[in-house]
């Protein structure tokens, strides 16, 4: 009996270890799988953030605005109460904060990142992202008093690259404690930090197309300008004013080269600066004849002066910098290679003369020397400024191929609709060579507004939803917004701004009807339609000539001008 006892205590005892043992790893696994979940459900957090961030900066072009909105979202992501983007400082070597979330301008602009030594050994390392747990106890911090101020504890940083260069950093800031960054949330701010990055490289790229495309409307404005036969010194007046309203220098002034070594004033621009009159400037071999003005006519290649404070020991320097310059460029005006004299101009900014800019001005200078000789280079100068509008029209449909490219769906459909435009607008009567001008600008540039709309949108394969639709809508507002600040292509905007009203007045973006929509507008949006229904997309073969013909005869009256379609069927019909 004492035996069988014995024996069912052993097997209580057994039965109850197992399970003990079992509870223990249940509740481990449960554990486990909970730890999973929760990092499954981080996981596509961050995943949704990225998404919703990505969707955000791809919109903006702007960089001030994408700078804030990056800060924004950085800190909202991460939920620190400061994130800062910093940018390489040229000057001073070292690294200064563009933009803050979390501390006003004041406040961030006097705020040093963490040394670019601590960068520098990142990429060196091969790696992108680094922490300080305690701002405080790093003793090589910069402005270590105002982090103090501030109470500035943990910094986690992740650098911005172009290719292999450092373009800036992304950082989120604790204050008042620390905080420990889980490998999560690095993983996160490093994301970030790449998406940041090609935000800021696609900003930077349009503000320089359009910087450039703005520069090269001043260009071929101005040289226009200068093939109008003005007398001598009215062309030299006309030359100094463009340079200070056009191209961002503080004072222009235009010398003749004399037959006796003398430079003699003929304009400065604004009259008001005293500088050229105090100066005596020589082209000749004379110490007064040694500065940039005489170099720069005696060997026929302009001279930079890129900053004013290293030439202080002549008076010529020491007035500029009285009067607030900072740094010059001396450009000579030769025609035939004979010299006429010399263009001066003078900028507030040090470094302002970059070889770029140089370049750049070095074309307008050309056109002016050409446009200051005598009525027997008029005609070289007149050619001079066609090769100019040549440029520019191909700059513009350099600008249309990219949207056709960018836009898969329409790919050459750009060109052909602006060709059948014209022979519109001719079978229309429209002769007039300078209106036919604006048409074929305007054709090349209808779709330049898609520049504004996200390509998740533009690039859809799907429907659009309603919200993505009202998003599409705008891309004829912004088409008015980029172009009309530009002076030259305001006769242009009709098509790009009206290209989708409809006769009826059920159009967008302002609903105009009939004749108030532009003739110019009418007349592409027949063509338009044209092109795109015959032409073969992703999603649906072309239509056959009758089967599209039929769609604009439906669309008269309604759609379309009818008169416009009339026109358009016996033109097709010849």
């Amino acid at each position: 009996m004492d035996q069988l006892v014995y024996a069912l205590l052993i097997l209580a005892f057994a039965f109850s270890a197992l399970s003990l043992f079992g509870s223990r790893k249940i509740r481990r696994e449960i554990a486990e799988r909970r730890q999973a979940e929760a990092r499954t459900r981080q996981a596509a957090a961050h995943f949704e953030t990225l998404a919703r961030v990505t969707a955000r900066l791809s919109s903006l072009l702007d960089l001030n605005i994408l700078l804030e909105a990056v800060v924004e979202e950085t800190a909202r992501a991460l939920n620190t109460p400061v994130a800062a983007v910093s940018r390489p400082d040229d000057k001073q070597g070292g690294l200064v904060y563009v933009a803050a979330f979390g501390l006003a301008p004041e406040i961030y602009r006097r705020t040093a990142p963490a040394p670019r030594s601590l960068y520098d050994q990142l990429l060196q390392r091969r790696e992108s992202l680094f922490v300080l747990p305690d701002a405080q106890a790093h003793t090589n911090m910069p402005e270590n008093g105002l982090y103090k101020s501030l109470n500035v504890r943990t910094v986690m940083a992740a650098v911005m690259l172009r290719g292999s260069q450092l373009i800036g950093t992304l950082d989120v800031l604790t204050l008042g404690q620390q905080r420990y960054f889980t490998a999560e949330e690095m993983s996160l701010l490093q994301s970030l930090a790449t998406q940041a990055a090609q935000a800021v490289a696609n900003a930077r790229l349009y503000s320089d197309s359009l910087h450039r495309m703005e520069n090269l409307v001043a260009l071929y404005s101005s040289a226009q300008k200068l093939t109008l036969g003005l007398n001598l010194q009215e062309l030299a007046e006309d030359v100094v004013r463009t340079c200070v309203n056009a191209f961002n220098v503080q004072l222009a002034w235009l010398g003749r080269a004399e037959p006796d070594g003398r430079v003699r004033s003929l304009a400065h621009f604004p009259e008001h600066v005293r500088h050229p009159s105090q100066i005596n400037v020589r082209w000749d071999d004379s110490p007064q004849g040694q500065g940039p003005s005489g170099r720069a006519i005696r060997n026929g290649f302009p001279v930079v002066i890129a900053d004013l404070n290293n030439e202080v020991e002549t008076m010529l320097w020491r007035t500029a910098l009285v009067q607030g310059f900072q740094t010059s460029a001396a450009f000579p005006l030769i025609n035939r290679d004979r010299p006429f004299g010399v263009l001066n101009l003078y900028s507030d900014q040090a470094g302002f003369f970059t070889p770029e800019r140089v370049q750049f001005l070095q074309s307008f200078v050309n056109q002016a020397a050409a446009a200051l000789e005598n009525a027997r280079l008029l005609a070289e100068a007149e050619r001079n400024a066609n090769e100019l509008a040549l440029a520019y029209d191909s700059t513009l449909e350099g600008w249309s191929n990219f949207l056709d490219l960018k836009d898969r769906e329409t790919e050459g459909h750009s060109r052909r609709v602006t060709e059948m435009t014209l022979r519109l607008a001719q079978a229309m009567g429209i002769h007039d060579a300078t209106m036919l001008l604006h048409i074929r600008r305007g054709a090349l540039l209808h779709d330049i507004g898609k520049m504004g709309i996200r390509d998740a949108v533009l690039l859809k394969a799907g429907d659009l939803s309603v919200e993505e639709w009202v998003e599409m809508r705008r891309h004829p507002m912004y088409a008015y917004n980029i172009l009309s600040p530009i002076t030259f292509l305001r006769p242009a905007l009709d098509i790009p701004y009206c290209h989708h009203e409809h006769w009826d007045g059920s159009g967008y973006p302002r609903g105009l009807k009939g004749e108030q929509i532009p003739l110019a507008a009418r007349i592409f949006a027949v063509a338009d339609v044209w092109d795109a229904l015959r032409s073969d997309r992703p999603y649906r073969k072309g239509w056959p000539e009758e089967k599209v013909y039929a769609e604009l005869r439906a669309g008269a009256g309604t759609h379309f001008d009818p008169q416009v379609v009339e026109a358009f069927l016996k033109l097709v019909a010849r």
